[in-house]
């Protein structure tokens, strides 16, 4: 009775996760539910590895730089210096692509050649699904994972998994957070849908893409970004790097709190 709001906030906080993490289960039920959480902790380790794998596994290699045309010199630059460094490669001049966001993201954004859009997208919205490598496959994963979180959920009183996710956030129910997405979506679908039949009307009249698909969204919106705006990213990239984003970021923190930050020397994993 005598802690401040917050004091007391934080000791809430505190019972509330003991709670969550079984805390208060009968001692006949505590072996189940830590078995169930070692069980979902190696599941979830394994989604994610899953997950890596399959994006490492995947990779292009390019002889044709016509095959690449609209790509930023920079993002061709990379591509050159990831083929030379891939020993597979050694003896061949030309580009190495793979799913890591900074060689999907530019291929998507910029290039011309739809095919290869086609197959990047293809290849990044399948990992680790049942169209690539069995063993690499999460859907069996994702079944076990929701088996057992409705069980530890209902093993601490909920009646689904969605009521624990809750416990600890701002909405009550998941009734509260449906009629909030129902809400937005009412309200934002009608913009959504003009912008998208002005991409549309843009793609077909000025890119000839008639049947505009996922794989053409992002270039098609770079391009009508550049045609409404005189506006890239890529132009705008030059005045983000990174020496003027960590000036810009220490001057806020500076204004904010009064600190200062400077320069220390520590062991690092990496030179780099």
């Amino acid at each position: 009775a005598t802690l401040s709001a917050a004091r007391k906030k934080i000791v809430e906080n505190e019972l509330r996760d003991f709670k969550l993490g079984g805390a208060d289960l009968p001692e006949d039920q505590k072996p189940r539910f830590m078995a169930i959480q070692e069980e979902l902790s190696r599941l979830s380790a394994k989604f994610e590895e899953n997950l890596l794998d399959s994006t490492n596994a995947w990779s292009k290699f390019i002889e044709d730089e016509s095959d690449l045309r609209g790509l930023p010199d920079d993002a061709k630059a990379m591509f050159k210096e990831m083929a030379e460094a891939d020993e597979t490669c050694a003896g061949k001049s030309g580009w190495k692509l793979n799913l890591q966001a900074p060689s999907f993201m530019p291929i998507m954004q910029y290039c011309e050649n739809r095919a290869l859009r086609e197959e990047m997208y293809r290849a990044y919205t399948t990992r680790a699904s049942e169209f690539g490598a069995a063993e690499l496959d999460n859907t069996e994963l994702i079944a076990r994972i929701l088996e057992l979180r409705h069980e530890a959920a209902r093993m601490l009183g909920f009646n689904a998994y969605a009521h624990v996710s809750l416990a600890a956030k701002m909405a009550d129910t998941p009734a509260e957070v449906l009629d909030f997405l129902h809400e937005l979506a009412h309200r934002a679908k009608p913009y959504a849908e003009k912008d998208m039949a002005e991409l549309r009307e843009f793609a077909a009249r000025e890119l000839g893409l008639p049947d505009l698909q996922a794989w053409d969204i992002p270039l098609a919106s770079e391009k009508l970004r550049e045609a409404r705006y005189a506006y890239s990213d890529q132009e705008v990239k030059q005045y983000l790097q990174e020496p003027k984003v960590l000036a810009g970021l220490f001057r806020v923190i500076s204004t904010l709190y009064g600190l200062e930050i400077r320069p220390d020397s520590a062991p690092v994993w990496h030179e780099d």
